[in-house]
């Protein structure tokens, strides 16, 4: 649970032309920012409770359409 060797960082984003998208960890302690493509959790350790992220997406692109 928490901040662990399973996070993965999102990767810096490019300069130009990008779409991120990443999760923000509740009550994160790391030294990295925080923004995460993903987390593993043992199944068992998340039966009994849940846990909402924020989800964050940047664009350099405002106004565009796809």
């Amino acid at each position: 649970m928490g901040w662990d060797d399973y996070d993965h960082p999102q990767p810096p984003l490019p300069q130009s032309d990008y779409v991120g998208m990443a999760f923000i960890m509740n009550g994160y302690p790391g030294p990295l920012p925080n923004r995460w493509l993903y987390e593993f959790r043992p199944t068992l350790e998340m039966e009994d409770e849940s846990e909402d992220w924020t989800l964050v997406v940047d664009t350099d692109q405002v106004g565009q359409t796809a």
